[in-house]
């Protein structure tokens, strides 16, 4: 055997040793995948119930007995109310809050896909398709209520990412696809319609169809690229722009102005020491830099920052358009962090999936040698990346044991329970409580001034009386005996929302109903729940 021979035959044993290294790296890698999501699926599914989801599962519960802006109040974008709605009406009349939390985790597994259809056809590297999953699927940031509970808070991200998807292979399709860009603008569009500061993040997405792609002329581009997207956001804005339609000024009413005026006029005068609301723009730079600057968000910053100064010592084309409208997607994205006020932590994340998906196209940009330079900077960043969010997921797959103790199960079974009683022990009447789910759950009627719980009646004296008119179920505190004198209630729960429901409580002990303290379990608040029966 000549050296040559030998030299080839040792080479050849390397090659596959690397190849059977690679294809465990994969199995591994598809089985640690597999154990964040089932973890991720027992998280929401014990998470417990929040305050905000009495508000969003009760309107998609009561919007087929009551219009949503005049009679329930409601004040947001459509969409989540009308998905809910859907959704127990094909799933049928029971485990309201176990269906939402069902949708949530299809959200999740839409987010994945999505960024792992970006990661494969403009990334092309499995080991950073994973860390653009890792980035969101191991962010605390998205491990809490953000990404947890049934509100509008994540589900606009897989409609967002699939919707700049389908624009990057509409604008590199050969020729241009108008049905893509179509699709696009249909996804993008119903993503704004769950949460408003998602109709801002289209903007970027509006210039680049009038600039993309560059090679061809700008006529083509409006025939085959903006007007498509233009007809398909039309489409899936459709339930937003009929409920715009039917009452401008009350939409306007209940959509901008409520948040705007009452809510904030709540919370300033309501200041709570314990619990400070963030509404000066200094506080909300001090959270964005708790909430940017630690855990997983800072290591995507560092990410990103490290891959830039490899594209720039490559000279690698990072100036690319996609690059460039991710780039601005998540820098207005940023910007629009600091609008709402009060500040909340969860309006710090839209923009963190987009910079996941930055990261990647800027990834793509690298020659060979600026993907060998950077893959351990790749497998530091993704141990790191596990190190800070997998002891928060993981814990939770003990609740895969016990399906009865899921959220969603047991607040259905609390509110049986709490129906039993009152039907037993009380006089017909709908329940007073500004924690109406578990009524619902059990079937019991409730007053429609509480429908979606605390939000609308707290912030009610600081409606404009010539806004009023837009409500018609409009109460405030002074007026809530005036209201239960006229209807007398079957029982009144009150606890979760603490002193909130105090003039609820004053009624109950004012006119002789009975108190049953009962604990809650898996409700945020619910640990001392009173339910006041009548004789």
């Amino acid at each position: 055997m000549t050296t040559m021979d030998i030299g080839s035959n040792v080479a050849f044993r390397q090659q596959g040793r690397l190849t059977k290294l690679s294809a465990y790296a994969v199995h591994g890698a598809i089985a640690a995948l597999a154990l964040c999501v089932l973890a991720l699926f027992a998280r929401i599914m014990t998470y417990p119930l929040q305050h905000d989801e009495q508000f969003y599962v009760s309107a998609g519960i009561l919007m087929d007995r009551y219009s949503l802006y005049q009679d329930l109040g409601f004040s947001h974008l459509p969409n989540i109310a009308l998905l809910f709605s859907g959704a127990f009406a094909l799933l049928g009349d029971t485990h309201y809050l176990l269906i939402g939390r069902l949708i949530v985790f299809a959200c999740w597994i839409a987010t994945i896909a999505a960024l792992l259809l970006i990661a494969r056809d403009y990334v092309r590297s499995l080991l950073v398709g994973g860390l653009m999953v890792a980035f969101v699927l191991l962010n605390p940031m998205f491990l809490n209520a953000t990404g947890m509970a049934a509100t509008n808070n994540f589900m606009p991200v897989p409609f967002a990412l699939f919707g700049l998807y389908l624009f990057l292979r509409a604008t590199d399709a050969v020729p241009v696809s108008a049905a893509l860009a179509f699709a696009s603008g249909v996804l993008l569009a119903i993503a704004a319609g769950f949460k408003a500061n998602y109709a801002l993040l289209l903007l970027p997405f509006g210039l680049a169809a009038l600039l993309a792609p560059p090679c061809i002329p700008l006529a083509q581009r409006l025939r085959l690229i903006a007007l498509p997207m233009l007809a398909g956001g039309l489409i899936g804005g459709l339930p937003t722009i009929i409920y715009a339609l039917e009452d401008m000024k009350g939409f306007i009413v209940h959509v901008l102005d409520f948040q705007r005026g009452p809510q904030l006029g709540y919370w300033a005068t309501h200041a709570d020491p314990a619990d400070p609301k963030v509404i000066a723009i200094g506080d909300k730079l001090l959270l964005a830099h708790r909430l940017w600057l630690s855990g997983v968000s800072m290591l995507m910053i560092v990410t990103l920052l490290s891959f830039a100064a490899i594209a720039i010592s490559r000279r690698s084309p990072l100036l690319r358009w996609p690059v460039l409208l991710v780039a601005a997607i998540a820098a207005l994205g940023t910007l629009l962090a600091f609008v709402p006020s009060p500040s909340f932590p969860q309006y710090f994340t839209p923009a963190l999936p987009f910079l996941a998906v930055l990261i990647g196209l800027v990834f793509g940009a690298f020659d060979g040698e600026g993907r060998r330079l950077a893959q351990p900077l790749i497998v530091s960043i993704l141990l790191l990346t596990g190190v800070t969010g997998a002891p928060l997921l993981l814990p939770s797959l003990t609740g895969l044991v016990k399906p009865a103790g899921w959220t969603g199960l047991r607040v259905a079974r609390d509110g049986r329970e709490i129906a039993t009683i009152i039907r037993a022990r009380s006089a017909d009447g709908p329940v007073a409580t500004l924690s109406p789910l578990h009524a619902l759950e059990g079937g019991l009627p409730i007053y429609p001034h509480f429908a979606l719980g605390p939000f609308v009646y707290r912030a009610a004296p600081w409606i404009r009386e010539d806004h009023r008119r837009y409500f018609t179920y409009f109460v405030t505190a002074d007026t809530i005996p005036a209201l239960l004198a006229s209807q007398s209630p079957a029982a009144i729960m009150t606890g979760i929302e603490r002193g909130t429901d105090a003039p609820l409580e004053r009624f109950a002990q004012q006119n002789g109903y009975q108190a049953i303290t009962m604990s809650l379990k898996k409700t945020e608040d619910g640990e001392v729940v009173r339910l006041y029966l009548s004789n």
